[in-house]
């Protein structure tokens, strides 16, 4: 497993800055090597991480916020697909986009791709200008979602405050009323009370 971002490359990634993690998952070093080639010029916008199997991938996505990922699909022991079903099935990950590789041009592989919860699905040999669009757009609309899920959140936290609110308030009023009935009629004002 190779992060690009905690080597010489830059430093760690820094939550005051807007740099994007994003993590390649492929079994073939080669083709690993060769993506962080093509990346260099992403370095300034994205944190480059790289894993060799979908364990290592879940391994480093438990340690590292990662924003989105690139998976090939065919990989021993765990597939691209078990990777996305794993990421997908927890609460922590289910929200990072996924994009998938595959070097087989059948629709049944995208189909399945895309009923499992992938964000997109290109075919390998990837081309280097649709890789960096793709991950682009799949961290654009990451970032929004997440606004969206913030926003949500606060909303939330203001429906419950209000609710409190409104519930002390009716709570006063209950009592205001009880207390005037009580001023008025001192002996069975108590009972209402």
């Amino acid at each position: 497993m190779t992060n690009e971002g905690a080597h010489e490359d830059h430093p760690q990634r820094d939550e005051s800055t807007n740099r994007k993690s994003v993590l390649f998952v492929d079994d073939e070093p080669n083709f690993l090597a060769g993506l962080r080639r093509m990346l260099r010029g992403q370095r300034d916008q994205w944190n480059l991480y790289f894993a060799g199997g979908a364990d290592e991938a879940l391994e480093l996505v438990k340690r590292e916020k990662i924003d989105a990922i690139v998976s090939d699909v065919n990989m021993p022991r765990k597939t691209g697909f078990d990777l996305l079903t794993a990421l997908k099935a927890s609460a922590d990950t289910r929200d990072i986009p996924v994009i998938i590789l595959t070097g087989n041009a059948e629709n049944d592989l995208k189909r399945r791709g895309l009923d499992l919860g992938a964000a997109d699905l290109l075919n390998k040999p990837v081309n280097m200008e649709d890789l960096t669009a793709r991950v682009r757009s799949a961290l654009r609309i990451k970032e929004y979602e997440d606004l969206l899920r913030e926003q949500n959140a606060i909303l939330e936290q203001k429906v419950q405050e209000r609710t409190a609110a409104l519930e002390r308030s009716r709570q006063d009023i209950i009592w205001r009323l009880a207390k005037a009935g009580e001023f008025r009629d001192q002996d069975t004002g108590a009972h209402v009370l």
